[in-house]
């Protein structure tokens, strides 16, 4: 998860693809065969912060009401609904939220390996 979400950062999503925007494009063009393999980057960031949110979500609710229940579970997939909702609204959301969870990522890689060893008893 953590490797994605860098790789995503450091390429992000393609606003621009052959001269046709991904939000206005009408005609659907054919692609070549394999030709998705170069696109493996972006999805792998979005992807990212998609579970990253369930897992926030589910945790925060397992925290706040004690409990790891079904309700949980219907209610992080609501959330995670309204997020990628937002998510693809604008093609900024995903390019913001890829340096985000890149941020996050490589900031906890550092802090994990800088941190104060604890004696042992």
């Amino acid at each position: 998860m953590l490797c994605s979400s860098v790789w995503g950062a450091l390429y992000p999503y393609q606003i621009n693809i052959n001269g046709i925007s991904n939000n206005t494009a009408k005609a659907k063009l054919l692609l070549p065969p394999f030709s998705s393999f170069k696109n493996i980057r972006y999805v792998a960031g979005i992807c990212t912060t998609i579970s990253f949110a369930y897992t926030f979500t589910s945790g925060g609710l397992i925290l706040a009401r004690n409990k790891d229940d079904v309700l949980n579970n219907c209610l992080c997939l609501g959330a995670v609904a309204s997020y990628t909702q937002w998510l693809f609204k604008k093609d900024a959301n995903i390019i913001w939220t890829n340096r985000l969870a890149a941020g996050v990522a490589l900031t906890s890689i550092i802090y994990a390996n800088t941190g104060y060893e604890v004696e042992s008893l």
